[in-house]
């Protein structure tokens, strides 16, 4: 705060007077004083944090967001980005959507452009619900990025804006992934045909470009916002039908459109259950010829050898124990394939089902940094016990824990579930299993 006296009782300064007379001014309209709110933030933030109440420190950004300016604006930004909590995360978007300075939004388009890479997935979500033309000028350049997680949620971002400047950089960037193709080429054609209107048949970004050159000098054209329909696998909505590439492999009907998979497969012992009948059992390392674990086997390997070569993959198979075949990413060629198929030839069903466990490993292992979609397959419901006494809370903490981790790298996660026969009910396993799904983009499936 400014002193409006020196201490030797001397004439006050110009400059203290001039302070004291703005302050006067302020005062005598009744404008609240707003002096400190970033240090007091910063205040309830470290005591928040200190007691791990992550709701109390994303409700101090709410208070930094006050000052209305670059500084604060940068705090909240790191702060709410760099630490793996929902709530953090979820606080600072809040609060930055709220700050409309020239000098706050300056400060999150230049964290846009040189911040870190979970800066950048916070402010693509954050420029979203803006609608100023700074945001609309940095989200045309992070479709630019080298990371494709921040390409994609700019591409989402520039198509509900309806940010027509943007086309041009979406089709450089479609050339960037045209022949790998993906969840990232999908949502840039996907931003395309919303923005340009139309064009849902074309594929590559030469024809994009001629297609845009006539449309452009359209003078009537306008963008479609809304963007158009997509089917449950994110495939764009043609003609009332889903338009999919059609030589995509399935897994259990559903189009593998990634080109960066894991597959999370329950390997506990009730896998041994008929497909058909689940009354009947097999033992372990007699598996009916039905059995669920081999249906999956089957399944699991037809889907693999369908991959393209651009594609890169990973299994791992769970019990109690979490076990996998290559711990990173594989390129789906011909030796890989072969390996991957013994790897699923050799795996059995038994013990009880340690999800967490599994969820765990995909969300912290280095190897699956580029994983971009999960597809998980259980029959039952997370147990340590077998006895499904820890089943609540089991399934709350993977709920919790992967809002947390997948707060900014935004991985889709694809559930398949067998329902029955369930100590805990068919119900129980289906709710988690839609759950875990829905709140990571994906999509429930349950099984025979």
């Amino acid at each position: 705060m400014v002193s409006f006296c020196n201490r030797g009782g001397k004439n006050m300064s110009t400059r203290t007077m001039v302070w004291a007379v703005v302050v006067a001014l302020v005062i005598g309209t009744g404008l609240p004083v707003l002096a400190g709110d970033l240090e007091d933030a910063k205040k309830e933030f470290k005591e928040a944090i200190g007691i791990q109440d992550y709701s109390a420190a994303g409700r101090a950004f709410s208070t930094a967001a006050r000052e209305d300016d670059g500084k604060a604006a940068k705090w909240i930004i790191q702060n709410g980005a760099k630490k793996q909590k929902f709530e953090l995360y979820d606080g600072a978007k809040n609060a930055l959507l709220t700050m409309k300075s020239d000098d706050a939004i300056e400060a999150m388009c230049s964290k846009a452009r040189k911040g870190s890479f979970e800066e950048k997935m916070l402010l693509a979500e954050v420029f979203r619900g803006m609608s100023d033309k700074k945001t609309a000028q940095a989200l045309t350049q992070m479709v630019l990025d080298k990371k494709p997680e921040v390409v994609r949620e700019a591409a989402i971002s520039l198509s509900e804006r309806g940010i027509r400047d943007g086309v041009d950089n979406l089709i450089e960037a479609m050339e960037t992934y045209e022949k790998i193709k993906g969840r990232t080429y999908d949502e840039i054609r996907r931003a395309l045909v919303g923005l340009v209107g139309g064009g849902a048949d074309l594929t590559s970004a030469a024809d994009w470009r001629n297609y845009w050159d006539i449309k452009k000098a359209e003078k009537d054209a306008e963008p479609v916002t809304s963007g158009p329909k997509v089917d449950e696998d994110g495939g764009v909505m043609k003609d009332g039908g889903p338009h999919t590439v059609s030589d995509n492999p399935k897994f259990f009907g559903t189009e593998v459109a990634s080109k960066r998979i894991l597959f999370i497969l329950d390997g506990s012992g009730s896998m041994q259950a008929s497909a058909s009948d689940p009354r009947q059992r097999g033992r372990p390392g007699q598996p009916l010829a039905d059995a669920r674990i081999n249906v999956t086997k089957a399944e699991l390997k037809n889907c693999i050898q369908g991959l393209k070569k651009t594609a890169k993959f990973d299994i791992i198979v769970y019990n109690n124990v979490v076990k996998v075949w290559a711990g990173k990413l594989a390129s789906a060629k011909g030796a890989a394939k072969k390996s991957a198929a013994k790897f699923i030839d050799e795996w059995d069903a038994n013990q009880v089902t340690h999800t967490d466990d599994a969820v765990e490993k995909a969300f912290s292992s280095k190897g699956y940094k580029d994983v971009d979609t999960i597809f998980l397959l259980s029959d039952g419901c997370p147990t340590h016990s077998g006895r499904n006494d820890d089943t609540p809370q089991l399934i709350a903490e993977i709920l919790s824990y992967v809002k947390d981790k997948n707060a900014t790298r935004k991985i889709k996660i694809f559930t398949f579930g067998f329902l029955s026969p369930n100590p805990q009910g068919p119900d129980i396993l289906a709710q988690f299993m839609k759950d875990l799904a829905e709140q990571n983009g994906g999509k429930f499936k349950a099984l025979p």
